[in-house]
């Protein structure tokens, strides 16, 4: 039999990284909404400040709507969250959003229009990585060679890097 001395818990520790700014957040058992952060419908993770605005007040409104409905066929908690939306009033968008990103986990992703890398405003850095080889038809390796017999060390190319500006 093993016994285990220490620290022992059942808890997960997870991360998320933003794609677009790359700022980390980790935690025990945390989700995306306790980071602050959203996924888009194509997986892409970024922090909520960087979602962009595209859903009108009413779109919105019509989405939970839907959602309840769709959701919760009838009884309490239909009837309760449909009166909820209700009392939001219309020209509420902030507690409209809160209403939403609490209660329907669905609403603390983002659509691919909310996405600023789906819509091409930020990329991440593989992405780059990747248009950089195709269009220079080379690869990891080639370019690794090349800095070998430019730089003497790796702080010399980061010292480069620093220098260089455009």
């Amino acid at each position: 039999m093993k016994i285990r001395k220490g620290f022992v818990s059942n808890s997960s520790s997870t991360s998320f990284t933003c794609e677009v700014c790359g700022s980390e957040v980790s935690g025990m058992d945390m989700g995306l909404s306790e980071a602050e952060m959203v996924e888009c419908n194509n997986g892409h993770t970024f922090c909520e400040n960087h979602k962009l605005s595209t859903e009108s007040e009413t779109d919105l409104r019509k989405k939970i709507k839907n959602y309840i409905e769709g959701n919760y066929k009838d009884g309490d908690f239909k009837t309760k969250y449909l009166k909820q939306l209700d009392e939001i009033e219309v020209d509420d968008e902030e507690e409209l959003r809160y209403f939403a990103e609490n209660f329907f986990d669905t609403y603390a992703n983002a659509s691919v229009e909310e996405c600023p890398i789906c819509q091409f405003q930020s990329l991440r850095p593989i992405d780059i990585n990747k248009y950089l080889y195709k269009k220079y038809e080379t690869c990891g390796k080639e370019i690794i060679k090349e800095l070998r017999e430019k730089f003497k060390s790796y702080k010399d190319f980061k010292e480069w890097l620093k220098v260089w500006k455009k």
